[in-house]
């Protein structure tokens, strides 16, 4: 299969309004190791370029830097959702070099609701955390649908991930509309954390064979966009060629909504 992969998902237990509209959605995640590139320069506008030319409407960004002495001092969130008109949030995971880091989102809909989920992570180990805004999306004839759009980045051993997946899933059970979610699993699609997820309902907008990780040559595939309860008329995925920026690549999906 080449770059792009296209699939359809069954419309969704009515969740969505029936406007008779279709709307396009556009997802894009990134691990951007705190905008540090594979030449070892800090570059925050070249992160922003990046995702300026894709276009997203709700962006997933994992190891974000915010005020840290080895990135400047810099609010790098901030600063990109000030460069691309869209709405930061920031999750701090710890501490980190006189600031802090973590997971961030950034949307392109106003945010109606922020809610921080902290996943369980052994002592001694960095803490695990996912990251959920609810977004209102226009759907046509001047409606919009609810939807929870999530930043995850899991842990590092399979044990954790699971019980990571687990916990978060129980946190999701009573959300009434569609749920993204987006980020760096640091699982391959075999593993039991991403299977865990396609069983409760999540689906998967990529490709096995579209490798994500490491930048300047992928050998696997470790970042995500999931869906549940999302009806998708149609969707192309896209892991984006660029080699420098990051020492991940990042992913991007265009979603046509709609029955």
């Amino acid at each position: 299969m080449n770059s792009t992969a296209k699939f359809c998902l069954v419309a969704a237990l009515g969740v969505f309004l029936s406007t008779g509209a279709n709307a396009s959605l556009r997802v894009l995640s990134y691990n951007i190791f705190h905008c540090e590139g594979t030449d070892n320069v800090v570059d925050i506008d070249r992160i922003a370029d990046i995702i300026g030319r894709s276009g997203a409407d709700l962006v997933a960004l994992q190891e974000v830097d915010r005020m840290t002495t080895r990135s400047g001092i810099r609010n790098e969130v901030g600063e990109i959702g000030r460069r691309l008109g869209m709405e930061p949030r920031f999750e701090r995971v710890i501490k980190y070099a006189g600031g802090e880091y973590g997971i961030a989102l950034l949307s392109r809909y106003p945010i109606v609701e922020t809610i921080r989920h902290a996943l369980p992570t052994p002592e001694g180990m960095e803490p695990r955390h996912a990251l959920e805004v609810v977004v209102d999306v226009p759907c046509g004839h001047g409606q919009t649908n609810r939807i929870s759009f999530i930043c995850a980045h899991l842990g590092l051993t399979n044990d954790q991930r699971v019980e990571q997946v687990k916990a978060l899933l129980q946190s999701l059970e009573n959300r009434g509309h569609p749920v993204i979610l987006a980020g760096d699993f640091n699982a391959e699609p075999q593993e039991r954390s991403v299977q865990l997820l396609e069983e409760a309902g999540f689906r998967s907008f990529g490709d096995p064979k579209l490798f994500t990780f490491p930048a300047p040559a992928p050998v696997k595939t470790i970042d995500y966009i999931m869906a549940r309860d999302l009806p998708v008329r149609d969707a192309t995925f896209e892991v984006i060629d660029e080699r420098k920026a990051s020492d991940h690549r990042p992913i991007f999906c265009e979603i046509e909504l709609g029955k």
